[in-house]
């Protein structure tokens, strides 16, 4: 990690096998955010899923992204976040790139 990142809090984690696939699927854990001025891995901490990061991206991104172009980019943060973690590394990138020329097609 650079030294910005550890300075402003953010680390990735080793993903955690929750048992529960459905609600904490293991492969969109793993990003561990500091919630004050503690130090990573402290109890100062909050571990983020995927679906965490793309809510905020997306209230973020606001009146430019609704609807189906919401959806591309949303799948693509997916996509991108998880590769590798399913052991297809090169499919999800295909994914996360079709994704997001479906996003450039409605925005364009």
């Amino acid at each position: 990690m650079s030294d910005d990142t550890h300075r402003l809090g953010v680390d990735w984690a080793q993903p955690k096998s929750t048992g529960d696939p459905v609600y904490h699927p293991s492969h969109y854990t793993g990003l561990r955010v500091r919630t004050d001025s503690g130090e990573i891995g402290s109890d100062n901490t909050v571990d983020m899923e995927c679906r965490h990061v793309m809510a905020a991206l997306l209230k973020r991104k606001g009146e430019l992204l609704t609807g189906y172009a919401a959806y591309c980019y949303g799948n693509a943060i997916k996509y991108i976040w998880r590769a590798g973690e399913k052991g297809r590394t090169v499919e999800d990138i295909d994914k996360a790139i079709r994704y997001l020329q479906m996003l450039k097609e409605q925005l364009t």
